[in-house]
């Protein structure tokens, strides 16, 4: 998948490549060795542009681009796409703090997008 081919299609080959893979990522945001767990994946939408976003199990993470590599396993970008989701300010449950990212979207002239067609693997996130 081309990290610039953004649309539901990908959206939706990105969240089956997550599924397929016991919801492990590869991280080349950190360290570019190591991998994520993810607790849930969305699209950050902004008009017809579709950006693949990983929500990680963590007190709080930014929004990264999430994409499929060469051999179709997935990735999370080291491209920071937007704000941060902060899973530890509404009881460490992911739903209330992605419904919380949109609620602050929601009135931001300067919002890059919303968070939506959300699929959560784990929804109570692990305060550290």
């Amino acid at each position: 998948m081309s990290k610039t081919n953004l649309n539901i299609e990908n959206y939706n080959n990105v969240v089956a490549a997550i599924q397929a893979n016991n919801h492990v990522v590869g991280d080349d945001h950190n360290s570019g060795t190591g991998t994520h767990k993810a607790a849930g994946i969305a699209a950050l939408v902004k008009g017809d542009k579709i950006t693949p976003v990983l929500l990680i199990d963590a007190i709080a993470h930014c929004l990264n681009l999430t994409y499929l590599d060469e051999n179709g396993k997935p990735r999370v970008s080291r491209t920071s796409v937007a704000g941060n989701v902060e899973g530890f300010r509404h009881g460490y449950d992911l739903t209330k703090a992605v419904a919380a990212y949109n609620d602050q979207q929601a009135d931001n002239e300067w919002s890059l997008g919303t968070l939506e067609h959300v699929v959560i693997f784990k929804n109570e996130l692990t305060p550290r």
